[in-house]
């Protein structure tokens, strides 16, 4: 056969690569003279004037065509299938980077600070449930509230109770915040090489839903603890504030605590005040705040940047 003769009866002489955000091609022989691309993942509502390629052309041609003019039409079309595929996955091996370039973990005061454009990002495959809250300010320090909803609960969709309180601008803008965390759905993604298994729990897939309660703070706060044991026998949900001026309130938080499982409970002023203020710091704000777990009805610890404990 001559060198025309093969090229005229060659039936495809290039493989196109569609956009990056597509699966790979595969260039597949079929049946004698039936010679086309299959696109993994299909591409049959994508054809026509709705889509327009835009990747590039691979030309299979090479130097050595003289050499390939006595091969047959079936071993050639099975030669330029091979070549078709071998360029494209060294193509994708040079154009995109590798796992290392992507990710990379961040070790706390040891990995080199984030470069521009680095952010950081949890690993979904690390976390069995994690959801995000978008807060008014930022929060410097955060505490559970203990519930009647079991121990060591494992079943989705979870439900929760956490207190904060905030770092606003303005001193006037700071609150304490009371916040029911219901609807929490799992949100583990698992690895490509671990088995898919069926969790009756992630039938559930409705949004998360926030309540919350807050009460007015004068200054932002640096440290917030909850006793430990609040909702049990007094019923009382002892909560501690170290605020940055040096001040120590406490509120019992019974009341916001209610109002999230008691529709049209209304919280009276009166439970949005402090039940007691501790202003031995005097001017000096400190982080140190801590319950006793031995004395049930209240034993408080609190330090400041002086070293004064009380």
């Amino acid at each position: 056969m001559s060198k025309r003769a093969a090229e005229e009866t060659t039936p495809q002489k290039a493989a196109k690569r569609g956009s990056s955000d597509l699966p790979p091609a595969s260039v597949t022989a079929q049946d004698e003279d039936d010679y086309k691309m299959d696109i993994e993942g299909g591409m049959e509502d994508l054809s026509g004037d709705d889509y327009e390629s835009e990747g590039e052309i691979i030309d299979l041609d090479t130097d050595d065509e003289a050499e390939n003019a006595d091969i047959d039409d079936d071993k050639l079309m099975e030669i330029s299938a091979e070549k078709a595929e071998k360029m494209i996955s060294e193509n994708k091996l040079a154009t995109e980077p590798s796992k290392d370039q992507k990710e990379t973990l961040y070790l706390p005061h040891r990995s080199k600070p984030l470069g521009p454009g680095e952010v950081l990002e949890a690993d979904p495959t690390v976390y069995e449930m994690l959801h995000n809250v978008n807060m008014p300010w930022p929060c410097l320090t955060l505490d559970i509230l203990p519930d009647n909803l079991g121990s060591e609960r494992r079943s989705y969709p979870a439900t929760t109770y956490v207190t904060t309180a905030t770092q606003a601008a303005k001193n006037k803008d700071n609150e304490l915040m009371v916040i029911k965390l219901s609807k929490l759905a799992k949100t583990l993604v698992k690895n490509d090489d671990e088995e898919d298994e069926e969790d009756e729990d992630d039938d559930d897939v409705s949004d998360p839903i926030l309540e919350s309660e807050t009460l007015p703070l004068k200054h932002t706060t640096n440290r917030l603890r909850v006793s430990p044991f609040a909702g049990q026998d007094r019923g009382e949900y002892l909560t501690a504030t170290m605020s940055e001026s040096g001040e120590v309130y406490i509120f019992d938080l019974q009341q916001q605590v209610k109002a999230f499982d008691t529709p049209g409970l209304i919280v009276p002023k009166q439970s949005k005040r402090p039940i007691h203020v501790i202003r031995n710091h005097g001017n000096v704000e400190g982080y140190g705040l801590d319950w006793s777990s031995r004395i049930s009805t209240g034993a408080l610890l609190s330090g400041d940047m002086s070293g004064l404990r009380k």
